[in-house]
């Protein structure tokens, strides 16, 4: 069977996931409080993945005639329809471009920096650099989070600071405000503070260098791996002050950016009834931040929803959405609706494959 006589077999169609769970040292509770989730099996969560095509954690489908395949195998099999021709003309990636995430801290996760594509190859590495870009859902009073230097730092002053134990005097500190978008792009030292629940959407990679971790021990007594030599070969040291970004408004009224990279774009949508989208051919990320909603989509075929239809195999359909519920829009899908079902106004984030 010809590439194309496999796209046609199914229309794609909006995609739920099971999400990964990883507990970490850092990870907290709001996951479980704040979404609902009852189908957490530990104390506590760090992350939650929610869409990744990743070898230390794959997506796997849900929802509709594709239930119980992995991300991976969309790719492979409907890379066209998934991803789009616009954005398949730079070539097939290998695995699908974006990570999308729930992070939850209770405790300040580490010190980190992520190598650029440079450093990656000079060490070996064989994943591309990693950009991300954090969406603050829920903050503690007082809480921060840290992304680069308050000033202009050397390699040698970075090494003294660690070795000294100062580390966290060099960090710049912002304060968390609950809608707050920030930037993180390979070279920046940063870390996510205390009391932070954040939204992290990045390139696909799992690169990270450790170089601060607060001096903590696990329950075994053990204190965490540090790749102190390899972070500071991997900061950049031109990179001034790093500040949240200014969102922008649209023509749409619904709608405002928060970033816009060469990777991806971050859109919020609010509404109080509904939106009408028509996809652009691009695949999309779409999450809950608050209120609920119900997404009612035509996949191309027909416009009758699953409920109306009978047919549990007809990829059309109505998808019931509550805060921190995320989908993955392939390009194809013809149309969107999404309509607030709460009292409290629907507030999203959509994440486009640029």
């Amino acid at each position: 069977m010809t590439r194309a006589e496999l796209e046609c077999e199914l229309p794609l169609y909006p995609f739920r996931f099971k999400p990964i769970y990883k507990n970490y040292i850092w990870g907290g509770h709001k996951l479980a409080n704040l979404f609902g989730r009852k189908n957490i099996t530990t104390d506590t969560v760090a992350e939650s993945w929610e869409v990744a095509d990743h070898e230390h954690g794959e997506s796997i489908v849900t929802n509709g005639p594709l239930r119980g395949n992995s991300l991976e195998m969309l790719l492979q099999r409907y890379p066209e329809t998934l991803l789009g021709d616009e954005y398949l003309r730079r070539g097939k990636p290998k695995r699908f471009p974006l990570m999308f995430k729930h992070l939850d801290a209770m405790q300040n996760l580490s010190v980190q920096v992520h190598p650029n594509n440079a450093v990656c190859c000079e060490l070996g590495i064989d994943e591309p650099e990693k950009v991300e870009a954090w969406v603050i859902l829920d903050a503690n009073v007082n809480s921060h989070y840290y992304a680069g230097f308050k000033k202009h730092c050397t390699p040698e002053q970075v090494q003294t600071a660690v070795q000294n134990g100062t580390i966290t005097e060099l960090l710049n500190p912002i304060l968390a405000n609950k809608g707050d978008c920030v930037l993180i792009k390979p070279g920046v030292v940063h870390a996510l503070g205390e009391g932070v629940l954040a939204a992290e959407v990045a390139v696909t990679s799992d690169t990270t260098f450790r170089l601060f971790d607060w001096n903590r021990k696990d329950a075994n007594g053990n204190s965490r791996e540090l790749h102190v030599a390899e972070a500071i070969k991997a900061i950049d040291y031109n990179v001034g002050i790093i500040c949240p970004q200014r969102s922008s408004k649209s023509l749409d009224a619904n709608r405002e950016t928060l970033v816009w990279c060469d990777e991806f774009k971050i859109d919020r949508w609010t509404t109080t009834s509904q939106m009408f989208l028509r996809n652009d051919n691009r695949c999309a990320i779409w999450t809950v931040v608050s209120g609920s909603a119900s997404v009612i989509f035509t996949a191309g075929r027909r416009t009758a929803p699953m409920s109306h239809s009978g047919r549990d195999a007809d990829p059309d359909g109505i998808e019931p959405l509550n805060r921190g519920d995320t989908l993955l829009i392939p390009a194809m899908a013809s149309s969107i609706r999404w309509v607030s079902e709460g009292k409290e106004p629907l507030v999203m984030l959509s994440v486009s494959l640029l």
